[in-house]
């Protein structure tokens, strides 16, 4: 099925200004466009922000948000990873192909990392909390 975009940091409850923690995708099948290969958008990562998101389909950044955003799908070999900023917004579309996209997720913090709660998560990136519209 389709996650919508996101940024991963919106849904752990750690201090929003931890930009050091990494995801990592692992492919344990041929992973393609077709099939639902990770998207990202490229940017740098001083200029990665929190984004309001919003229950849709999923907890996700709103779609007109990203639409006309530059974009890049990530094909990879069995066993090929993508490790990226848990503030990098990605997402992967819906299969449209015959075989199964089968991945590992696994998140990294670093030591020190602070844990918040819910509500202080939700003033960063809750969306109808912020009073934005999607």
């Amino acid at each position: 099925r389709e996650k919508p975009w996101h940024q991963d940091n919106a849904y752990f409850n750690v201090d929003s200004d931890s930009t050091k923690m990494v995801g990592v995708w692992i492919a344990l099948s041929e992973v393609t466009a077709e099939n639902g290969a990770m998207h990202v958008r490229p940017t740098e990562v001083a200029k990665m922000a929190p984004l309001p998101h919003f229950s849709r389909r999923d907890w996700q950044i709103c779609d007109v948000e990203m639409d006309g955003r530059e974009c890049t799908a990530v094909p990879l070999a069995p066993g090929g990873a993508l490790l990226f900023s848990t503030m990098l917004p990605h997402g992967t579309p819906t299969n449209r192909g015959d075989t199964q996209r089968l991945a590992l997720q696994f998140h990294f913090a670093p030591k020190g990392t602070q844990r918040t709660c819910d509500a202080a998560r939700l003033t960063v990136f809750g969306g109808e909390g912020l009073g934005a519209h999607c």
